[in-house]
């Protein structure tokens, strides 16, 4: 995800990341280092990350979530699913 997320970073200032609590395992490290205003470390919590990344959007900006799939599962947290399709 990193040289990616990076690349996307350096070319559009509208572009964030939100992780949760796995900043090294995804490999967000250098974009969090380059971009610490658009870096949003959230912990364990995956269902308000999503939540956060729905009013990022609304707000124009572009947020790139980070997560194992396994830790976000929209069908436990409807809320959040709902929030990321209101956006």
């Amino acid at each position: 995800m990193e040289p990616v997320l990076l690349e996307l970073g350096r070319k559009n200032p509208n572009v964030v990341a939100l992780c949760a609590d796995l900043m090294g395992s995804l490999k967000m490290d250098a974009f969090a280092k380059e971009f610490p205003e658009r870096f949003f470390q959230v912990g364990i919590a995956e269902a308000n990350m999503m939540s956060m990344a729905a009013g990022l959007a609304i707000g124009g900006k572009i947020p790139f979530t980070g997560t194992f799939a396994n830790f976000y599962r929209p069908g436990i947290r409807p809320d959040s699913s709902v929030d990321c399709l209101l956006a």
